[in-house]
C-alpha cells in the first residue's frame, strides 16, 4: 500500500535521490535543483511551501512539492516516482 506524508528532515537524502535521479535520467538537472534539493527546508519549506512523499512500506518512492511562489501562487515541482513504481506502457 502507498500512502502520502508530509517530508521530514528524515527523508532529505530520500527526496534529493528521487528527484536527482529522474532529473540526470532526463538530462535536465540544473543548478537551482541542485540548491533547492540541498536545501529544501530552506528553499521550498520556509516560504510557506509544502513537500509530500509517497511512502511503500518502509521506501520513499515518490515526492512533489507545492513551491510558494507568492501570496496565494504555488508552483507545482520536485515530481518524481522511482522507477520500479512508474507505470509501464
Amino acid at each position: 500500500m502507498v500512502e502520502i506524508i508530509e517530508y521530514t528532515d528524515l527523508y532529505e537524502s530520500d527526496f534529493k535521490r528521487i528527484n536527482l535521479e529522474w532529473l540526470d535520467k532526463f538530462s535536465l538537472k540544473e543548478d537551482l535543483d541542485v540548491i533547492t534539493l540541498n536545501n529544501p527546508r530552506e528553499k521550498i519549506l520556509a516560504p510557506g511551501g509544502v513537500i509530500f512523499l509517497a511512502r511503500a512500506g518502509d521506501e520513499i518512492i515518490g515526492s512533489a512539492a507545492l513551491i510558494n511562489d507568492h501570496e496565494g501562487v504555488y508552483e507545482l515541482a520536485k515530481m518524481a516516482v522511482v522507477p520500479a513504481w512508474q507505470v509501464k506502457e
